[in-house]
């Protein structure tokens, strides 16, 4: 019976998507969506005369919403503009629909004293029963594996029911039937949201939170929420959670009367965001929502009586637009380019404009989208302007009296900075054309940044009051109200201590450069309450700031900040925060900052930064290469090519899990593999490390063309820069060291010294040359462009243990485009990330990372594709694991350990060819595997389709057909 079940679920899996499709929307959006702010009554109360409790709407954009007290259920087919069929069951209540399509409603009704969930058929206007409930549900929601599930939010929790038998009797998924705060317990939940991996979310209404229970597991993990390990923001009696195509949730906040969306960084609100109310921006008792196949959010506003309808804004997730406009009519002045999560930036900066130009210490530049560049040197005062991609400053403006800090540009002809005249002290809004400015707010203390938000508030940071303001530019009111800080200096939630730098995003959002408490501070709209994204205090801390004095977002959402004492730019990413400029001490001074104080970016993704301490303007270039999917590895400043291959793949990228030997230990290379390399022209290295030999196939040769024979070597890994020129360990016991190995002249040169065999070595993209010394619990690294032999630690103490700056017998490395550092910590069972030159790491994935999707067994490789996901050789499970947005699965090895074409038994090392199939050191089967990638994995017909447009595509049949055998053949392993 376990037999028929596993071959079940594997061929249900295997085929999901294809066979059907999902009956709901889920678009696909960007991290910067918005929707607008100010909806429209798709249905009042003339219309469903009642309070609204459930909507779903179709793929064909159908509409069904249910009106409880009432007992109807009002059917919009295919956008009819009035309901086209309304169903009236005055015994039943129902509180939530789900539909499979515009002919198969699932609903609750009660018939001669007994509760069911029923199947109900529209064109014959019949019904089945297909679960027996006790109590009424408060949500009902049909999984992939067509599994009905019911909130019964009276018992405190939640059932389910397969619906491909004839057995109506449910089972227990999540909660106890008592009410509790615990892991394991519900309070009263209510909505229910099941994803494509069986994750099951649900409205904990009492709790104040959103739970999810894996698949299989009777405890769940608070994503959202007060007692939330990544709290971004707290919830009042949610009812009901969905999800998009990326992944992100929406939270119906009951009652706070909004909506609330997650992200990278956490959770905001995206609709009725201000006070409840019957106005068109505001919502009353908020019970559930859906998307329509373009992405405008439906609302059941249920104490309003009425469905209301906020349009999805395209333009925000456009490139050429950057920034979302919400309800704004008015295009962003500035730069927010968009970038792949692996772009880099050229670390050796050029002088824009020196002190012989700038007359003084820069404190804050503005560019505008035609590039024009604003720069304020405070002690003058002046104020230079670039107009229109000039060589040099074309204005300067000269203000005596005024020692303005901060500048926003609304366009080439409209300036807004400080000014004092009279005594008095304002913001002035300055018309360049008439040389005149008319004060739109008034200030008792300098600003040391001002910003205007796309609603048109004018924002500024008084350093010395510790607070921001903001007044509305659009009103003859120039006096403004508080929205951060206290006006008293404090490291508490609602304080600030000399607030510097301000950014406010798209969803109004304000993001605070917190100088005095190093920190980035988040305020979402309207709270008083921030959190700290950034910082020391952060809970999802990947970096420590120093008197950070500027903020700042591209067009993706991430962050950067200009984390002014460690003199260096922080970006933030999907891993957290790494140093992008300033990273690195050399003695050339282009790649030094000296106290920079703010940012900004041009059209073209260049960076430019105010170098105040040394009286400077930097631009710092973006490397387009970074990001080009054939490279897929920024170059930064080498004009080395990668050597080897990190294939892009999309998302739902699979492998053939069965592998096929590309050579055995006993008939070829005679001894266990160790290592494996393959160069981008597909030449293959492999070192067996008890007989030290290197295997060579070069240029995809069926055969080893070169076997290397060095029994002096002590090598366990294997690097190779080009076809001719590789890096081995070599020596003995008195003396080991890492050589440079040239093939054509069988010579070899010592590059650095170690005290211990290397487990691994890796080499950078600016020629660091990295080995991690195992027994030592530490990795070392050398710059190879000098004579220097001798190395320095980068990571590690020397001293195992398991501490964010130790290592317990670091194994295999790999360096990012980034130069941040993944070890794969075999003794402390992790992955360590190290941004480049941190002491302390980051845990991306083990027992103990924050955000752990997987628990890992002694890993001994890492290594990442072309769009930054991570590969783990997960050693003493016997599998091979790849990260993704929303955790870490297993690709291959994923049963048990053995020698069958699908298993692994300790995996050592893993590397890709240039056609993305994956080569496995297969240590304990003495092999080295080679599993296929099947590029129709990724194809945009082969997976879910969650656009906003196109109807569900499926597998074609052949892909269809590979499914089946593949599970066939599992099953017939067992038998």
């Amino acid at each position: 019976m376990i037999l028929i079940e596993n071959f079940k679920l594997c061929l249900t899996l295997s085929i999901i998507g294809q066979l059907s499709g999902l009956s709901f929307n889920q678009p696909k959006l960007c991290p910067a969506a918005t929707w607008g702010s100010i909806g429209t009554v798709f249905a009042g109360y003339d219309i469903i005369h009642g309070m609204p409790y459930s909507i779903f709407i179709t793929t064909n954009n159908s509409i069904y919403v249910v009106v409880q007290a009432i007992s109807h259920i009002y059917i919009w087919l295919n956008n009819s503009v009035n309901p086209t069929i309304t169903i009236t069951e005055s015994s039943s209540y129902p509180q939530s629909i789900f539909v499979k399509n515009d002919n198969e409603l699932y609903i609750e009704r009660v018939t001669l004293s007994k509760r069911n969930i029923e199947k109900w058929i529209l064109s014959t206007n019949r019904s089945t029963p297909v679960m027996n409930v006790i109590t009424s549900c408060y949500s009902i929601f049909i999984d992939i594996l067509n599994n009905l599930y019911c909130s019964h939010d009276q018992q405190h929790k939640v059932v389910k029911n397969w619906l491909d038998d004839d057995d109506t009797t449910p089972m227990i998924v999540a909660g106890t039937g008592f009410a509790g705060p615990t892991s394991n317990t519900l309070y009263s939940p209510s909505g229910l949201f099941i994803d494509a991996n069986l994750n099951l979310y649900v409205a904990d209404f009492g709790n104040h939170r959103i739970q999810k229970f894996r698949s299989g597991e009777s405890h769940g993990i608070t994503v959202a929420g007060a007692t939330s390990l990544n709290i971004t923001t707290s919830l009042n009696y949610p009812t009901g959670v969905t999800m998009d195509g990326d992944g992100y949730l929406y939270i119906i906040d009951s009652n706070k009367n909004r909506i609330v969306r997650g992200g990278l960084n956490g959770f905001q609100c995206i609709l009725g965001c201000v006070a409840s109310g019957l106005a068109a921006n505001q919502l009353s008792g908020p019970r559930d929502m859906a998307f329509d196949s373009n992405g405008n959010i439906y609302v059941a506003d249920s104490r309003n009586g009425r469905i209301q309808k906020f349009s999805y804004s395209k333009t925000s997730c456009d490139p050429i637009t950057n920034v979302s406009l919400i309800a704004s009519s008015r295009s962003p002045s500035f730069n927010q380019p968009k970038f792949c999560p692996a772009a880099a930036f050229n670390p050796f900066g050029t002088t824009f404009a020196a002190n012989n130009i700038i007359h003084g210490m820069p404190y804050s530049i503005f560019i505008t989208t035609n590039n024009s560049i604003y720069v304020v040197a405070h002690a003058l005062p002046n104020i230079y302007i670039w107009l229109n991609n000039s060589v040099n400053p074309t204005i300067t403006i000269t203000e005596f009296s005024t020692y303005p800090q901060s500048i926003f540009v609304r366009n080439d002809n409209e300036l807004y900075f400080e000014r004092v005249t009279l005594s008095k002290r304002n913001i002035e809004k300055w018309i360049l054309s008439t040389n005149r400015s008319t004060p739109v707010m008034n200030i008792i203390a300098p600003c040391y940044s001002i910003f205007i938000d796309i609603l048109n508030n004018l924002y500024c940071s008084h350093d010395q009051q510790h607070k921001v303001v903001k007044n509305w530019l659009d009103d003859d009111d120039t006096t403004p109200m508080i929205v951060a800080g206290t006006g008293f200096a404090g490291p508490t939630s609602n304080t600030l201590y000399s607030p510097y730098g301000v950014f406010v995003d798209a969803s109004l959002n304000l993001y605070v450069a917190d100088f005095g408490n190093h920190r980035i501070q988040m305020f979402p709209q309207g709270e008083s309450q921030g959190i700290t994204v950034a910082g020391e205090k952060s809970i999802n801390i990947t970096i420590r700031l120093l008197y950070p004095t500027g903020v700042t977002m591209d067009g993706d959402g991430y962050l950067y900040i200009v984390d002014s004492y460690n003199r260096r730019i922080v970006r933030g990413g999907s891993t957290g925060f790494r140093c992008i400029i300033g990273c690195i001490t050399l003695s050339l001074a282009g790649n030094q900052l000296s106290g920079p104080r703010h940012m900004a970016f041009d059209s073209y993704g260049n960076i430019y930064v105010a170098d105040s301490g040394n009286g400077r303007i930097q631009k710092f270039s973006y490397a387009k290469v970074s990001c080009n999917p054939i490279t897929n590895v920024s170059l930064l400043t080498s004009s080395r090519s990668l050597s080897f291959n990190q294939p892009k793949f999309c998302p739902a990228a699979t492998w053939n899990s069965f592998g096929t030997t590309f050579f055995a230990g006993n008939n070829i290379i005679r001894g266990t593999p160790d290592s494996i390399f393959i160069t981008t022209n597909n030449s293959i290295y492999v070192l067996a490390q008890r007989i030290t030999n290197i295997y060579i196939w070069l240029n995809s040769s069926v055969d080893p063309t070169i076997t290397i024979s060095d029994y002096s070597s002590s090598s366990r890994s294997i690097f190779v820069q080009n076809d001719n020129e590789f890096y081995i360990v070599r020596g003995n016991s008195n003396k080991h060291t890492i050589e440079k190995w040239i093939l054509n002249t069988n010579s070899s040169t010592p590059v650095m010294d170690i005290v211990a065999p290397c487990y691994s070595i890796f080499i950078d993209i600016v020629n660091n040359l990295y080995c991690s010394l195992n027994q030592y619990h530490i990795i070392m690294k050398n710059w190879l462009d000098d004579d220097d032999t001798t190395p320095m630690i980068v990571a590690g103490t020397g001293v195992y243990g398991p501490t964010s700056n130790t290592l317990t017998q670091p194994s295999g490395l790999f360096v990012d485009g980034s130069l941040n550092l993944y070890i794969a910590d075999s003794g402390n069972h992790r992955i360590q990330m190290f941004p480049q030159g941190e002491s302390h790491g980051i845990t991306v994935t083990g027992a103990t990372s924050i955000n752990t999707t997987i628990r890992l067994n002694y890993p001994t490789g890492v290594t990442m594709d072309g769009d930054g996901y991570l590969y783990i050789v997960d050693s003493n499970k016997n599998r091979i694991v790849r990260g993704g947005s929303t955790g870490f699965r297993c690709i291959l090895g994923c049963i048990t350990s053995g020698s069958e074409s699908y298993k692994l038994s300790w995996p050592r090392d893993m590397a890709f060819d240039s056609d993305g199939n994956i080569y496995v050191v297969d240590a304990g089967n003495q092999r080295i595997q080679k599993f296929s990638y099947p590029k129709l994995s990724c194809e945009p017909t082969t997976t879910i389709t969650r656009t906003t447009s196109s109807p569900v595509a499926s597998h074609s049949t052949k892909a269809l057909a590979g499914y089946f055998i593949q599970c066939l053949m599992f099953f017939m392993l067992y038998i």
